[in-house]
């Protein structure tokens, strides 16, 4: 039997502006002993690191503002991130969140993280006050003021922006400073900086504010202690919350319009049908005797499991045949079989359940198994279960490749991301694990990108031109002559469209995306991609 041992959790929060920091001290039940006393404000950046066992595969936060927070695992480690910012309007108090771990068996275990406090921001002003009892002595130098939290009015001009966050800064004690963004030669940086400044600016100036505050994140994602872009982000956002409230007061009054024509429609129709059912029944009253009452009430619906145990008793199984319970004692991690050996292992766990052979799965059905789970014996089991599931509660007794289809309707769409720039990469996976809640699988070279596409099931794979050992060219080619459904996406520079317009007719490409990234383009591209 797997058995899940106690996670091993600790809790970071460090928010971007004052960066107070809170630890927590690992227990099996997510509770700490010791807390920094530091207050966060509306609008702090609160980030979040969890250590969690290598046989996580996920892991959420709910916020105290309701918020999930899809944690986001560090490539190669067992440390998870993610990021919280608190609303403008969230009330002061102390808070915790729910953390939610999923391990590779599909086991839940939740728990609670360390505690915080939430404060309010208040005006701080410099005030120098002279007693009675030490009066000032007369120096040649101004005095030196002395800082005070005070309710008493502040000067008579207010601080700019940028002085007052100066101002916040020097006041709060010194604080961990947050993780730098990732390695990256300074000229590609700099660029990137000034190009993306400069869309954002033009699209603020064209009224498209959400457009903007996406070049604005891929600034502060690069350089997170660049002030302009945090002012115009912080400016973009608020439109288009205006804009999200003018639109939302727009849809009320629609609604409600759309309400009252529909009432009406609605009592008319009701009218008419009720008068038609009447005339009906009476002219059916005329040639049938009216059915005998029900002994008892309608029967309730039945539950999942009572369909299960009807289904089980009807085709001879005693148990269910698909739980993991001896999976790990037969196949070691990264276990692979092939279409014959997952018919026979299928086949003897059918039989000990009371089954015969591989009923009720069809030839078909296994073949298809076997094509989502890529020999994967654990992934297969999963896809049995599901079908099963849909089986019993349809009430159906075949098993067909039909049904088995519509688990990847209902799997969670995985992306590989081929590139042989580390920034690239985590750039990527950030858009599309934040932006669209998919998963990733990363790729450095050609090579190891076309091994990846051969052992597993993606969804879609986005693909660098310019790689080591084979380049994305090549790996197109490879991947068509046995996927040529798979959809790839060229990840591309300027000054390629000649070639990517070959590969678009040649080898059934399916888009691509030039650098630097826009991530609302790059999410719809995505999206579009994955349907088709």
């Amino acid at each position: 039997m797997f058995s899940f041992r106690p996670f091993i959790l600790s809790l970071l929060f460090v928010p971007l502006l004052f960066s107070p920091v809170f630890s927590a001290v690992p227990r099996s039940d997510f509770d700490s002993s010791r807390v920094n006393a530091r207050t966060y404000l509306p609008g702090d950046f609160v980030h979040l690191v969890v250590q969690a066992p290598v046989d996580t595969s996920q892991i959420t936060a709910t916020m105290p503002d309701d918020t999930v927070v899809n944690m986001i695992q560090d490539r190669r480690t067992n440390i998870w991130r993610g990021i919280w910012q608190v609303p403008d309007n969230f009330g002061k108090g102390t808070y915790s969140a729910t953390l939610t771990a999923v391990d590779v068996q599909g086991n839940v275990f939740t728990g609670q993280t360390d505690s915080f406090d939430v404060g309010e921001l208040k005006l701080i002003t410099l005030i120098g006050k002279a007693t009675p009892e030490a009066p000032p002595a007369p120096v040649i130098e101004p005095p030196a003021l002395t800082e005070v939290i005070t309710s008493e009015p502040g000067p008579s001009t207010v601080p700019g922006e940028e002085a007052l966050i100066k101002l916040i800064k020097k006041i709060m004690p010194a604080t961990t400073a947050p993780e730098p963004a990732p390695e990256m030669a300074p000229a590609m940086r700099d660029r990137l900086i000034a190009s993306n400044l400069q869309a954002g600016h033009d699209a603020f100036q064209q009224e498209k504010y959400s457009e903007a505050a996406s070049f604005f994140r891929v600034v502060l994602y690069l350089a997170p202690d660049n002030a302009k872009a945090g002012s115009l982000l912080a400016k973009a956002q608020q439109m288009v919350k205006q804009e999200n409230e003018r639109r939302q007061a727009a849809q009320r009054e629609e609604t409600k319009r759309l309400l009252l024509i529909l009432s009406a429609a609605g009592f008319l129709a009701a009218v008419v049908l009720a008068a038609l059912f009447v005339f009906i029944f009476s002219v059916a009253r005329r040639h049938e005797p009216a059915p005998a009452a029900p002994a008892g009430g309608p029967a309730p619906p039945m539950s999942d499991k009572e369909k299960q145990a009807i289904w089980f008793e009807k085709i001879g199984w005693q148990k269910d045949p698909f739980s993991s319970d001896v999976l790990q004692q037969l196949f070691p991690e990264g276990s692979k079989l092939e279409l014959d050996g997952l018919k026979n292992y299928l086949r003897v766990r059918i039989e000990e359940a009371g089954g015969r052979g591989i009923e009720p799965f069809t030839g078909s059905a296994l073949e298809k198994i076997f094509s989502l789970s890529k020999g994967n014996p654990g992934l297969a089991l999963k896809i049995c279960d599901w079908a099963l599931t849909q089986a019993y509660r349809r009430g159906e007794f075949l098993i067909s490749a039909e049904l088995v289809r519509g688990y990847e309707l209902v799997s969670s769409p995985k992306i590989l991301i081929a590139d042989d720039e580390e920034v690239i990469r985590s750039v990527l996976n950030t858009i599309l694990r934040r932006g669209g809640g998919y998963e990733t699988d990363f790729a450095a070279d050609g090579e190891e990108a076309l091994k990846k596409v051969k052992e597993n099931s993606y969804s879609l794979v986005l693909l660098d031109v310019e790689m080591p050992k084979l380049n994305g060219y090549d790996v197109l080619k490879a991947v068509r002559a046995f996927s040529p459904e798979l959809p790839i996406i060229f990840v591309t520079g300027k000054g390629q469209p000649q070639k990517v317009l070959e590969s678009l007719s040649q080898y059934d490409l399916t888009g691509y995306i030039e650098k630097p990234f826009v991530p609302e383009k790059v999410l719809d591209l995505v999206a579009r991609a994955i349907k088709k």
